[in-house]
């Protein structure tokens, strides 16, 4: 084969030439859109009305449960409770951390527990104290 059988033969394009205004035409042609897409749309709505795809309704309406579930309270305690402990500063000196989990009469090491973990436990078991805290004042509030 050679190069010259490669190549496919040109096609040339035959373009219009039109003379004067085309605003005719596009309103025509505007005209006709607009009726294709008002009768498509319509019945594609109604089409999804009888398939019950789209809900008109009459007005009703549904209650929401106005009382939170106890999951979601316990997530939001616990969400609340990191808050706290992330507000709460606690010394770096592992002696001192140390001492505060003895005030909190908690032991002052864990099995495998390092200095890290310890402050972390530390942490959090003085936010967990300041939760009940808050929750003994509001209920003699109440």
């Amino acid at each position: 084969m050679s190069d010259d059988e490669d190549v496919a033969p040109a096609v040339k394009k035959k373009s219009r030439v039109f003379y004067g205004s085309l605003e005719e035409k596009e309103r025509e042609r505007l005209s006709l859109d607009a009726t294709r897409s008002s009768a498509t749309g319509s019945d594609g709505v109604k089409a999804g009305i009888e398939a019950g795809n789209i809900n008109i309704s009459s007005g009703e309406t549904l209650e929401m449960e106005e009382r939170v579930s106890e999951r979601q309270q316990e997530a939001l305690a616990a969400f609340e409770r990191r808050r706290r402990a992330r507000q709460i500063t606690v010394s770096t000196d592992d002696a001192e951390v140390k001492a505060g989990l003895r005030a909190l009469g908690e032991p002052i090491t864990l099995f495998g527990e390092g200095p890290a973990d310890r402050r972390e436990r530390c942490v959090n078991k003085r936010s967990e104290s300041l939760n009940l805290i808050g929750r003994k004042s509001s209920h003699n509030i109440q």
